[in-house]
């Protein structure tokens, strides 16, 4: 391997990631620009969009890092993909998901909706992680279904979990939440309705809940939905509707104070389908960053973040399951307590920015060797 740090250009959408990304590489001796952060002061800030591409182009003409490194949609992947194949320059595409889970949704409303959910883009996908030096999968769950629809990228395929803020979740306050009365246990659900196989787990933690409040009447169910898709927001609202426990439900939706909502609940739940692109839910790692025992399901990447019975429970896609460990954890105040620490405790062990860089910089520098 190379003694000279190669220089990174990092194209990311998460503002946040990647700047804590950035940082530490950068404390590791490594250059790193990156180039469609929001407020990005220098000439060559460009927004991440098809209707860019032409401005990717040209940024991408006047770089001259070592290695490139992108997560985002296909615009940048194709991008990179062209600099390599032009100019030689080798990229890492960072998997963050099961990306043809999500190929039905982004097609829907545009003309020929069929030939973008089944030519266009799995030819894309194909393509760029077919160009990819390394694919970088955010789970063994991801790596593992990647391998199976991929084979013949298997060697280029490793898991690297993200790192957590962990330091503003595990510091949220208690605050007053609208709806919910002050002798109340609080189960909090942070989940997303962008995606329709994703969505659907919403329904699950609703019906559990539905049992719950069934036998544990002071007992109130807190839904933070983070969505742009008034399609899947018309389905949850019309599923809760239908529930007769529905008062016991109080639905948010895009809240930027997620911190304090965890700080102020008791236990978080979480569901999330068997087809779902949520390799590795994010929001079980904030939930435990803030000490939250956690119920979620044995579906996709969840069992990698939750321990079954150390940091929470995994519990199979059923309502009964799901509903059964929720009312363990009620009448439990010292094992919610327990498992909280614990959850604690692992995610900033293993879910961390240092870990994250040191297996990025060893990745880099063996691609630029």
């Amino acid at each position: 391997m190379t003694s000279r740090r190669p220089s990174i250009g990092i194209f990311l959408a998460r503002p946040d990631r990647a700047f804590y990304m950035a940082e530490k590489l950068r404390q590791r001796g490594f250059s790193v620009v990156h180039y469609n952060t929001v407020g990005y002061k220098e000439d060559s800030y460009v927004k991440i969009s098809p209707r860019h591409a032409v401005a990717l182009a040209y940024l991408l003409r006047r770089t001259n890092h070592d290695i490139y490194f992108t997560s985002i949609g296909f615009v940048p992947v194709f991008g990179l993909y062209l600099n390599r194949l032009l100019r030689g320059k080798p990229y890492v595409y960072n998997a963050t998901g099961a990306k043809w889970a999500m190929f039905a949704d982004r097609a829907k409303g545009k003309p020929f909706s069929q030939f973008f959910e089944h030519k266009l883009y799995p030819f894309l996908l194909s393509r760029t992680l077919g160009g990819a030096s390394r694919i970088v999968c955010n789970s063994h769950f991801l790596e593992s279904i990647l391998a199976q629809y991929y084979p013949q990228y298997r060697n280029r395929l490793l898991t690297i979990y993200n790192g957590i803020e962990f330091e503003r979740y595990s510091s949220g306050r208690r605050c007053t939440i609208p709806g919910v009365y002050e002798n109340e246990t609080i189960l909090l659900c942070v989940t997303a309705l962008n995606f329709e196989n994703k969505s659907k787990g919403i329904g699950l933690v609703i019906d559990a809940f539905g049992q719950v409040h069934t036998h544990r009447k002071t007992v109130k169910l807190v839904i933070a939905a983070k969505t742009s898709n008034r399609l899947h927001q018309t389905w949850a609202e019309d599923y809760l509707k239908s529930k007769p426990w529905r008062d016991s439900v109080v639905l948010f939706y895009n809240r930027e104070d997620i911190p304090d909502l965890l700080a102020s609940s008791e236990i978080f739940v979480y569901a999330t389908p068997h087809n779902s692109n949520d390799s590795l839910p994010r929001a079980l790692l904030e939930a435990q960053s803030a000490g939250l025992p956690v119920v979620t399901t044995d579906t996709t990447g969840c069992p990698e973040i939750v321990r079954d019975g150390m940091t929470g429970f995994v519990v199979p896609y059923e309502t009964e399951a799901m509903a059964e460990k929720i009312m363990q954890l009620i009448d439990n105040s010292p094992l919610r307590r327990e498992l909280g620490r614990a959850a604690q405790q692992r995610i900033a062990q293993v879910f961390n920015w240092d870990q994250m860089a040191d297996r990025y910089a060893e990745m880099f520098l063996e691609i630029a060797g």
